[in-house]
């Protein structure tokens, strides 16, 4: 889509955690795509890790748990 970033799949392997890469990688998301919002898919368990990224919780988005997250 030309009007928002949708990150599909995203993870860090369990020895890297820790390190601030998901940090780093989504602030570079949002520094060279700043003029498009960043949405992702995330399990309700991880609400809060991607609250402390700067998302903000948009959407009930399955029955399985899953919600969608904004990155303005």
């Amino acid at each position: 889509c030309e009007d928002a970033i949708y990150v599909e799949l995203f993870g860090i392997k369990p020895k890297y955690r820790g390190r601030k890469y998901s940090y780093r990688i989504f602030n570079n998301l949002k520094k060279k795509f700043s003029n498009k919002p960043i949405y992702l898919n995330c399990f309700i368990t991880l609400i809060d890790f991607y609250k402390k990224l700067g998302f903000i919780e948009i959407n009930n988005y399955t029955d399985d748990g899953y919600f969608e997250m904004l990155l303005k």
